[in-house]
């Protein structure tokens, strides 16, 4: 038998050996999942001699992607030890990321393919808000009539289901206006050279789909496929991972691990039923079943498994563990929201006393955001340490927004987003008028703004030969406004143009260095550094942001070798999701929601507010969709079994919700 299998239970094995062909493995919460997979590579690069960069392994975080590669190799290492010298790194061209990092790598490798400029970016979901309400502005569109959300997300549908503008189709009134946006969307990230997220996965399997050459390419570049959380795969994600295992060279290596009862991602888009898709796709497939827990106890998982019975459209599956059977799971009625949190505050402080328990070993679990506010409050009060997941995020905080914002106009000035947002940050005197004005005339003209600003800098002629173009229509037009407005565009335009320049000359030791620069010069620092304590916090906010940019030098090249550190940057800050900032080491209490809490574990956990109407949430209740109520039960089969020792289940007789106190 392999080294490398003799830690693993049967079922384990026979999914890590089985390498030929599509294979599709249930895995229930806490079976090893991840060993599987990390072993599986190991044993295909070891055992069946298959070269790392024919394997492909797809995650659905970062984070995840990171902690694979170095299970890899630290198995590879402690089995057979360092490479012999002379030998090439074991990993070399191991492919390992996201759906939407294995996206960007290819699109920008094949940048030409898509009619873009090579130094795109991509627009976050804020910048895709903000870009959609300017669209509604440009058609005369009421955004109270017409929520920028809503067609924001009814765009984001049509791309995960691979239907591009040009190919949209409406049947109301909703759809119609939906598509007029869609098409004006599109156009604007293609002037802004800019992909938004679903882009960057309708435009790899569109590619892939429609262009044979390239389909060949990458079917040859990657013959293994292995896809982790298979059941939150959207219909787009599904119909890539097909692609690329299928004709003409119908490689087939297809190796999906998943679990259809913690589904719980419909609302983004994911569709459980690509489990059922890839058994009708694949009916020779191998199937495997691990239900073996190592996580929990049996007290903890026979609820579990009580729970989940109740679902219809399910692989029928009994989570078992060796673990002891562990304390009963208590439940506990408190009269309302403000009880319910001074019994959790209660017990997590009895447990801490018996020197059981850290407060790190603590987690409490929600179904919605609101629902931390009283929580929030006890904790302030009795002085507990205690984190709050899905608060305002590091990359979405305003100060790190705006610096990125001046990184991307820096890294591509056609950026209008960018352009947008810190224009007048810090004020410098160009306020809404100005602004629009000179708005008005580069659309006049059919150029962006930073176009715009240059003409205005330098007049028609030499703007012309520094951008080797010819001059636009209206060039020599200038916008009529006072000596203030201009001067203040023109200071502006004087420093943009400086610090593209910096970065197309790589004339800085590293990305942080450029920020330190464009900070400094902007006055963004001085305006940040009020004196106040707000003020102080922001600015240590931008040296945390900057002790990332500072990773990122000349001579580091990504997937296009002709990307420069700040392209590599921006790209890989873009990619960062909300999972990926998840610190499971921290010594506090942790306050998340149940959907963030997938992939986490916990000593001990508390589910709070299970009561009709919260959870199960009130919009499955009222459908009639028997679906949503299935994944409120997966959801809450997914927070139970995050708990590895003791689990508390609390509700409330009475609960405030909306202002409103209801039974």
């Amino acid at each position: 038998m392999s080294q490398l299998l003799t830690t693993l239970n049967p079922e384990q094995a026979e999914a890590v050996q089985a390498v030929d062909g599509p294979v599709l493995v249930l895995a229930g919460p806490g079976s090893g999942k991840t060993r599987v997979l990390t072993h599986r590579i190991a044993y295909m690069i070891e055992e069946a001699g298959i070269a790392p960069w024919n394997i492909l392994a797809v995650t659905f975080t970062n984070k995840a992607a990171r902690e694979m590669r170095e299970r890899v190799e630290r198995l590879l290492g402690d089995q057979f030890g360092p490479p012999l010298p002379g030998q090439p790194p074991r990993l070399g061209g191991l492919a390992i990321g996201t759906f939407h990092s294995i996206g960007a790598r290819i699109l920008r490798v094949e940048t030409a393919r898509i009619g873009y400029q090579r130094d795109w970016v991509i627009y976050d979901a804020a910048d895709q808000l903000a870009l959609t309400r300017a669209i509604l502005r440009e058609l005369n569109l009421d955004e109270k009539r017409y929520s920028p959300k809503a067609i924001k997300a009814h765009i984001s549908k049509q791309k995960n289901e691979l239907i591009a503008s040009e190919d949209y189709r409406s049947e109301t009134y909703f759809e119609e206006i939906a598509g007029r946006v869609y098409a004006r969307y599109q156009e604007a990230l293609r002037a802004n050279n800019a992909l938004d997220f679903d882009d960057l996965l309708m435009r790899t399997a569109l590619l892939l789909r429609d262009d044979m050459e390239m389909r060949i390419k990458y079917q040859r570049k990657w013959r293994y496929l292995l896809v982790d959380e298979f059941q939150d795969t959207n219909l787009a994600q599904y119909k890539l991972l097909q692609l690329m295992a299928g004709e003409p060279e119908n490689n087939r290596n297809l190796f999906a691990v998943g679990d259809d009862d913690q589904s719980i991602y419909r609302f983004r888009g994911a569709d459980y039923r690509n489990v059922l898709r890839f058994r009708e796709s694949y009916p020779d497939a191998k199937v495997i079943l691990l239900e073996q827990n190592y996580r929990s106890t049996q007290t903890i998982l026979d609820v579990a498994n009580a729970i989940i019975a109740n679902n219809r459209s399910r692989t029928p599956k009994v989570l078992h563990t060796e673990n002891d059977k562990g304390l009963e799971v208590r439940v506990y009625e408190a009269y309302n929201e403000n009880e319910e949190a001074a019994y959790v505050c209660d017990e997590i402080e009895r447990l801490v006393a018996s020197r059981a328990f850290t407060y790190g070993d603590f987690a409490i679990m929600y179904r919605t955001n609101a629902q931390s506010r009283a929580l929030e409050e006890v904790f302030v009060m009795r002085q507990i340490q205690h984190k709050l997941v899905g608060a305002t995020r590091f990359y979405e905080r305003m100060e790190i927004k705006d610096a990125l914002a001046y990184l991307r106009l820096v890294h591509n000035p056609l950026d209008s987003v960018a352009m947008d947002r810190i224009i007048n940050k810090p004020t410098r005197g160009i306020g809404p008028k100005t602004y629009g004005l000179l708005k008005q005339w580069a659309a006049d003209m059919g150029v962006s703004e930073y176009v715009a600003l240059l003409i205005l800098r330098h007049g028609p002629e030499l703007a012309a030969r520094r951008l080797d173009a010819p001059l636009p229509a209206l060039a020599d037009k200038a916008p009529s406004m006072g000596s203030r407005a201009q001067n203040a565009l023109l200071t502006f335009a004087g420093l943009l143009e400086e610090w593209v320049m910096r970065n197309r000359s790589n004339r800085y030791p590293s990305v942080a260095d450029l920020l330190d620069d464009i900070l400094v010069e902007s006055g963004y620092t001085d305006k940040l550094r009020d004196g106040s304590d707000e003020g102080e916090e922001r600015f240590a906010n931008l040296q945390e942001l900057r002790g990332v940019a500072a990773q990122y030098v000349p001579g580091l090249t990504g997937p296009d070798s002709e990307q420069t550190p700040l392209g590599l940057f921006l790209e890989e800050v873009a990619l960062v999701s909300d999972a990926d900032q998840v610190d499971e080491s921290s010594g506090a209490v942790t306050l998340l929601t149940l959907h963030t809490a997938k992939g986490l574990e916990f000593p001990v956990v508390f589910m709070v507010g299970l009561e009709d109407g919260v959870l199960p949430h009130a919009r499955s209740l009222e459908s009639g969709d028997p679906e949503d109520l299935e994944e409120e039960r997966r959801l809450c089969y997914v927070g139970v079994t995050r708990a590895k020792r003791r689990l508390y289940l609390l509700h409330t007789y009475l609960r405030s919700i909306w202002g409103d106190s209801q039974l």
